[in-house]
């Protein structure tokens, strides 16, 4: 069977499943493609279905019919089926641009990660430098044999009443 014969049929037979019409007769009669016409196209006698037959199939059915699947330039019967093959496409493309948002944005928090640990690293190196002047000196204090003039706790005490400091 020629192509485009076969992808009428193809349609003919999704209205007859799908209780759009009963037959070819009632799809001739709704249609105004003769009985004759449908049943040279269905048994392969034309080279294809004319574009006024197509058009009277899909003005009987609007928005039903992809028009570029008469024409074999789509694999896609259905405009139902061609625009859910569309947004599939866009979801995808959305998918793969929120995936590159996010490499990105992984990439620049990796990046603060690094720069972080850099500080920190820093500071690790200041506070160990700094614990070890605290150590040098605690151990000065304690070998030095200065004896502080006034004991220990003193200043904390309040004054004797009546002295003024």
């Amino acid at each position: 069977m020629r192509m485009l014969n076969d992808l009428f049929s193809i349609a003919v037979k999704w209205l007859c499943d799908n209780g759009k019409v009963r037959d070819q007769k009632e799809l001739a009669e709704r249609t105004g493609i003769t009985e004759t016409t449908i049943s040279r196209i269905l048994n392969d006698k034309v080279k294809r279905p004319s574009d006024a037959t197509v058009r009277k199939l899909m003005k009987t059915f609007p928005g039903l019919f992809n028009p570029d699947y008469f024409e074999g330039k789509s694999i896609y019967m259905l405009m139902e089926d061609l625009l859910h093959a569309r947004m599939q496409v866009e979801e995808k493309k959305q998918d793969s641009q929120d995936m590159q948002n996010l490499q990105k944005k992984i990439a620049e928090l990796e990046e603060r990660i690094a720069e972080k640990n850099e500080l920190i690293a820093e500071k690790n190196e200041l506070i160990a430098y700094y614990r070890k002047i605290v150590e040098d000196l605690s151990e000065k204090v304690a070998e030095s044999d200065y004896k502080y003039p006034f004991p220990p706790g003193v200043a904390d005490l309040p004054p004797k009443k009546g002295k003024r400091l």
